[in-house]
């Protein structure tokens, strides 16, 4: 179990680590795995299970489990997206906004709601 609390911000670019419980930044976080809860401003990582919520959830690879914010931008994403724009290359999952993009979706775009996994 491990606790990033980087004030103002946890990005090391540098580096390649992993984050077992809560990661956190002021402005932003930046880290290659979380299995937990990411929150901050903007959230960015390779590869997440859990919770992650902030302004804007960046643009990565995988995640797993719930995203919360106003811009939700995943490659592959099984879970849900809550947000006012939501997108994903490849979901198996629901996402609920003014704006849900998925490639692999209901529909390409669609308003209020979007489900992948076809």
């Amino acid at each position: 179990m491990a606790v990033n609390l980087g004030i103002p911000a946890s990005f090391l670019p540098e580096m390649k680590y992993s984050v077992y419980g809560l990661d956190t930044g002021a402005l932003f976080t930046n880290t290659n795995n979380v299995y937990g809860v990411q929150f901050g401003s903007v959230c960015m990582g390779d590869n997440g299970v859990g919770l992650q919520t902030g302004f804007v959830n960046a643009k990565a690879e995988n995640f797993t489990g719930l995203q919360v914010a106003f811009i939700n931008d995943y490659d592959n994403s099984k879970g849900w997206q809550i947000g006012l724009v939501n997108q994903a290359e490849n979901s198996t999952g629901l996402q609920i906004g003014f704006i849900n993009i998925m490639d692999n979706g209901f529909l390409p775009v669609f308003p209020l709601f979007n489900w992948g996994g076809f």
